[in-house]
């Protein structure tokens, strides 16, 4: 973990759909082969244009606080 300020994007595979994610925290999970991300940040691309992609992404994880990522899922 780093800085509160610094924002990491992931990338990952999940039902063979492709996620990017903006995340303020990624750790590796307790749980073997996963790691964690929480604190969802939305709205980085732009503040001016509306994205339908991340519109739909913001109400797809709307109340989730943290996920858990099978690293073979993550692209990058």
């Amino acid at each position: 973990m780093g800085n509160s300020s610094e924002i990491y994007k992931i990338t990952f595979l999940n039902k063979g759909k492709v996620y990017e994610v903006f995340v303020k925290q990624v750790y590796q999970s307790d749980l073997y082969g996963f790691i964690e991300i929480e604190n969802y940040v939305f709205d980085e691309k732009t503040q001016l244009v509306v994205d339908p992609s991340e519109e739909k992404l913001k109400s797809e994880f709307k109340g989730v606080k943290r996920s858990f990522i099978p690293m073979q899922a993550i692209i990058r």
